[in-house]
């Protein structure tokens, strides 16, 4: 056994035996592991750290050339903290755990739970997905859902006299709701006795009436088994002691939202 110098600072240490180290092949950062009962020799992990982060690398024991085959990196980033597993070094190359759950596998920020950079294969693979059918709105024609609207023209309301508003036209036999509305926005303004009988028609045949006053306009819905091609369609009489009055602007229906025929199918 060779003799050194040496101290001892703690009455606990005892050394057994130092023997044959040679710190000439045993890179700064690698650690020591014990090769025998007498001696240390390099452990083939390679330890380094910054305030940030910390590596080990681990080594192939060849004596002429060491490759890594293993990395594991611990970082922080911001308040972020990351781990890095992988074989070569680059962190892009392997898996990345982060502490908000989630895990990369060949990206090292991953933004969801589960993201992977390339292909899944597998034996026994589950994925569950949504493949929407269509990219727009489903075509309805013809089913349960489909939607009819009555084309919006201007038109100006005679006095005493029934004025048609709105139109339009069932594409196909089956039982249909039917709402409409009217409301005159220029004379929301006006007081008095001024009122909106009107009348909805199926084929030019009166098949409902609703009332309205210039406050709440009219509006309603009904409900009808219709054939292909029937027509329905609402028109208004305007009537009440200051309705003679109304300048034509006052009794103008717009292309606007108050006034409206839609037919819906229902079944």
């Amino acid at each position: 056994m060779s003799e050194i110098p040496y101290s001892i600072r703690d009455k606990s240490t005892r050394i057994n035996a130092i023997k044959g180290l040679n710190f000439d092949s045993i890179d700064p950062n690698e650690l020591f592991k014990k090769q025998d009962a007498n001696n240390l020799t390099g452990a083939n992990l390679l330890s380094t750290s910054s305030t940030l982060d910390h590596k080990i690398e681990l080594l192939t024991d060849d004596p002429v050339t060491k490759t890594t085959v293993g990395v594991i990196e611990a970082e922080t980033v911001g308040i972020l903290k990351k781990l890095h597993l992988n074989t070569t070094g680059v962190n892009t190359d392997g898996i990345t755990i982060t502490s908000k759950g989630g895990v990369g596998i060949g990206i090292n920020n991953p933004t969801g739970v589960l993201e992977v950079n390339g292909d899944i294969e597998g034996d026994n693979l589950f994925v569950e997905t949504f493949s929407p059918t269509y990219t727009a709105l489903p075509n309805l024609d013809g089913k349960i859902g489909q939607i009819v609207d009555a084309g919006q023209p201007a038109v100006t309301l005679v006095y005493h006299a029934l004025i048609p508003v709105r139109n339009l036209t069932i594409p196909y036999t089956g039982v249909w709701g039917i709402d409409m509305s009217l409301f005159l926005g220029n004379a929301g303004n006006l007081t008095g006795d001024i009122k909106y009988p009107t009348s909805i028609f199926i084929n030019g045949a009166i098949t409902h009436n609703f009332y309205g006053t210039n406050v709440t306009g009219v509006n309603g819905s009904i409900v009808r088994n219709l054939n292909v091609n029937d027509v329905v369609s609402f028109s208004t009489y305007l009537t009440g002691t200051k309705a003679a009055s109304m300048t034509a602007s006052q009794r103008g229906v717009w292309v606007n939202g108050y006034t409206f025929l839609t037919a819906r199918r229902i079944a």
